[in-house]
């Protein structure tokens, strides 16, 4: 299948993964405390959407997730810009 096949009608996608979930904080060395979650949204777009961009930054911020960072590519193959958005959430349990 050829990348170009997967646009359909629009010309802006967003999709996300987890890529990383740990335990970072344990009690007495056994019971975690607290857990990472690693996770990357990804900006599609045939255009670059620097405001679209910052309303992800502000929504994963408002949300709980921190350390985000990004970063603003072009593949030339498909003719589309891709933003990587890599951020860590923490689950910090009782």
């Amino acid at each position: 299948m050829c990348a170009d096949n997967l646009w359909g009608a629009a010309t802006t996608y967003i999709t996300y993964s987890k890529y990383n979930d740990k335990g970072s904080a344990f009690a007495e060395t056994t019971k975690e405390m607290a857990k990472h979650y690693h996770v990357q949204v990804d900006l599609w777009s045939k255009e670059l959407q620097v405001e679209l961009e910052e309303q992800i930054k502000i929504l994963l911020s408002n949300n709980g997730f921190c350390e985000i960072t990004a970063q603003n590519l072009y593949e030339p193959e498909t003719k589309t810009y891709h933003t990587p958005i890599s951020c860590t959430y923490v689950d910090e349990h009782s």
